[in-house]
């Protein structure tokens, strides 16, 4: 996961020449921050019904 977000930043630091890049990195970097939200609040629910 860590690996996957210093490529993206990675990418984006070096591709910042155009605002149209930086709004698709905006959007990429939104887009992980939910799937890192739903996948943490999906865990939640796993533990509490295990338990």
């Amino acid at each position: 996961m860590s690996n996957a977000m210093g490529v993206i930043v990675a990418y984006g630091t070096s591709h910042l020449t155009s605002n149209q890049q930086i709004t698709e990195l905006i959007i990429i970097l939104i887009t992980l921050l939910i799937i890192i939200l739903l996948i943490r609040r999906y865990d939640k629910k796993i533990t509490i019904e295990t338990k």
